[in-house]
């Protein structure tokens, strides 16, 4: 066991250090069924037949005792006042003490005694002198009920107690999770927000490592998956309580120093590995004497070492595109081409997910044979890795789609195109200089500043027509016939790139004039707001980051001021209608790049579609926490002789809410979220975008 070790028979006289209780004067304790105050027994919906685990000697069997079934499982301590029986299953023997040896050799316990019917309960097998619990219990009549317990007694020998009223007990049912699967129980929900997208490739770097120990195993993954923001907020508020936050604090598990309810989780994390028990006791019960490891014929083993070359050099091809889409084209002002195109990214993005992609998938099957993580340290980056190959293959199906609608419609939509351009982003813009000429709406803009701005910038758009745009919208449709062949090989998202990029530069000079404009506007207001401290007698003071202090001007300074203010405030109405004109069109441009074209890139990029199937098919596999369902007694069940005031609990796996599988997934769209804040920001003069990508 990797987490801890379960108490039984065996070392009930050589307890392990793990187990140790240290008491308040310093000397270590033993496990002590007798201090229990609470017992669960939890029991599984169907027992397992383990009666093959006991060889009898016939000549061992005394002819006055009969064969019985026997509960085996495991004894689970926790706090020392609570212990857990955890009951897998029978094994029917005629002798108790030689039955005991041979579970025990399987680090099992016996637990007790399960009767057929409740008439006729023999007392001497109500007991047993070396168990620390023993339990009767006698089975309902329907399967799936838990059965009834007739006796719990508790510690073992001459002192065991007689008489359980003190001890609270209950039973739990419980469904043993298929590992295979990838099924588990647990009190802490499953967090998709570390796994999604991107994001996977670098949980692959904690998991690609050294095979280091399993105890530092986990330890980088519970570092690398930072606590929620639920967590966090749940920790700061605990530290507010001194009471609560000193006995976690005091927690001591190599000392058995443990808080109430640790017997629980304990016995969760064992019920996740029941399967494997199973598979683990068949295999040592039945040995295949002869074992015929066939060797990879020679011409196979050929095959595969070929196979690895070639899967080493396409790897090796792919890191030197990956590195020439990263390389810094202008060092100072660190633009790559990564930075600069959109399909630049996509494709970094892709050549990421394929290189890490066979390694991951190759690491996480031998972590789930070799049992090193548990089920529940395993169960994201699986999910993250399966959801991240259903993505690239629905992306490259529906680029097939998309490439056909491209290349039976590419006449027309480079038509489309081609009209589009000329009416919006030059004949558009030409208008759009001539009416800001002649005073729009009314505004008396000064008329050598704007027939200045007028011509500049109709002689940029002229430029860039003649010389960039002519040669691109006679080529369009080859431009689609290539953008279908992309789509087709690396699917529909390196098409919505293509367009994002096309759409870019086809608006470079929309992108220009808003650079220029928006530049000039600042600089109108940085030296407006110098000015007006002028007239109050105020100045930054650089060597004090900015700070507003006391000054003294002469009156040639004030004059001098005074003119200049009154030339930048009579200025100012045309530069900020330049500037609005072309910061709503590059508004415009920004609002479908990122609202529209992104946003469906996210999607096609990180939407958790593996998740949500889970959600659908197998809950089990997405455990956001559990519960315990109180089962009311049926008004038909037989009251059985004898039996103890229990209360019965069916452990249920309370299932991830959707809204939990989206954590994390606002960043990814958030250009769409985004856009509204983006338009106020245009009419403040404000950056469209708080960060560059």
């Amino acid at each position: 066991m990797s987490h801890f070790e379960v108490f039984s028979n065996h070392n009930h006289t050589q307890a392990s250090a793990s187990l140790q209780d240290r008491s308040p004067d310093g000397t270590e304790d033993r496990f002590d069924a007798r201090r229990v105050e609470s017992l669960l027994v939890f029991w599984p919906a169907k027992l397992v037949d383990l009666s093959y685990l006991i060889a009898d000697d016939a000549s061992n069997n005394k002819p006055d005792q009969g064969e019985v079934a026997l509960l085996v499982g495991y004894i689970v301590p926790g706090h020392p006042h609570e212990a857990a029986a955890l009951v897998i299953g029978t094994a029917r023997s005629r002798c108790i003490a030689a039955a005991r040896s041979t579970i025990e050799s399987k680090d099992l316990a016996i637990l007790g005694i399960l009767h057929d019917t409740s008439d006729g309960i023999d007392a001497k097998h109500q007991a047993c002198d070396h168990s620390p619990i023993w339990i009767s219990a006698v089975p309902r009549s329907r399967r799936c009920d838990p059965p009834a317990l007739v006796s719990v007694r508790l510690g073992g020998g001459a002192e065991a107690i007689q008489d359980a009223a003190s001890c609270a007990s209950g039973v739990v049912q419980y469904t043993v999770p298929n590992s295979r699967m990838m099924q588990y129980f647990s009190l802490d929900s499953l967090r998709l927000a570390p796994v999604s997208g991107m994001k996977l490739v670098s949980l692959a770097a904690v998991l690609l490592g050294s095979d280091a120990d399993p105890s530092e195993l986990s330890s980088r993954m519970a570092a690398y998956a930072a606590p929620s923001a639920h967590e966090q907020k749940f920790l700061r508020l605990l530290m507010l309580d001194p009471v609560h936050w000193r006995s976690l604090k005091d927690v001591e598990p190599h000392q058995n120093r443990m808080p109430r309810g640790t017997c629980l989780r304990r016995s969760i994390e064992l019920i996740n590995r029941l399967q494997h028990q199973y598979a683990h006791l068949a295999r040592s019960e039945i040995k295949k004497a002869s074992s015929n490891g066939s060797a990879l014929p020679a011409q196979r083993s050929i095959v595969v070492d070929q196979l690895h070359l070639l899967g080493r050099a396409l790897t090796l091809v792919a890191l030197g595109v990956q590195k020439a889409l990263r390389y810094p084209l202008l060092r100072s002002a660190g633009l790559s081409l990564v930075s600069m195109s959109a399909c630049a990214r996509q494709l970094d993005t892709r050549i990421s997910q394929m290189v890490v992609a066979p390694r991951l998938a190759s690491r996480l099957r031998q972590l789930r044979k070799q049992q090193k993580l548990g089920t529940h340290e395993l169960a994201a980056p699986y999910i993250g890795l399966w959801n991240a190959i259903w993505l690239i293959a629905n992306d490259v199906i529906l680029g097939h789609a998309a490439s056909v609608l491209l290349v039976q419609n590419a006449a027309m939509l480079a038509g489309v195109g081609r009209g589009l351009v000329e009416r919006y982003l030059v004949d558009g813009v030409f208008w759009l200089l001539s009416w800001l000429e002649s005073w729009p709406v009314g505004l008396k803009l000064n008329t050598e500043l704007s027939l200045f701005f007028s011509d500049a910038y109709a002689s940029l758009t002229h430029a860039w027509h003649s010389q960039a745009l002519a040669y691109v919208l006679p080529r369009l449709e080859a431009l689609v016939l290539a953008t279908a062949v992309v789509g087709r090989w690396m699917g529909v998202t390196m098409v919505l790139c293509v367009m994002q990029d096309v759409v870019s530069i086809c608006t470079l000079h929309i992108t220009m004039f808003y650079t220029l404009s928006s530049r000039t506007l600042r600089a109108f207001v940085y030296v407006l707001s110098a000015l007006f401290d002028v007239f109050r007698g105020k100045k930054r003071n650089a060597l004090r980051g900015g700070r507003l202090d006391d000054a003294r001007y002469e009156l040639d300074q004030l004059v001098l001021g005074t003119l200049l203010f009154t030339l930048m405030a009579f200025l100012m109405p045309t530069v900020y209608v330049y500037y609005l004109a072309f910061g709503v069109a590059r508004f415009g441009v920004v609002a479908l790049e990122v609202g529209v074209i992104q946003t469906c890139l996210g999607l096609l990029n990180h939407l958790p579609l593996f998740a949500l199937m889970l959600r659908i098919k197998d809950s089990h596999r997405l455990p956001a926490g559990m519960w315990l369902q109180e089962l009311e007694p049926r008004p038909m069940d037989v009251k059985v002789v004898g039996e103890m005031s229990t209360a019965r609990f069916r452990l249920r796996s309370r299932a991830l809410a959707v809204g939990d599988i989206f954590e994390g997934y606002g960043e990814h769209v958030g250009g769409l979220l985004e856009v509204p804040s983006m338009l106020l920001r245009c009419l403040l003069g404000q950056p469209l975008r708080r960060s560059v990508r």
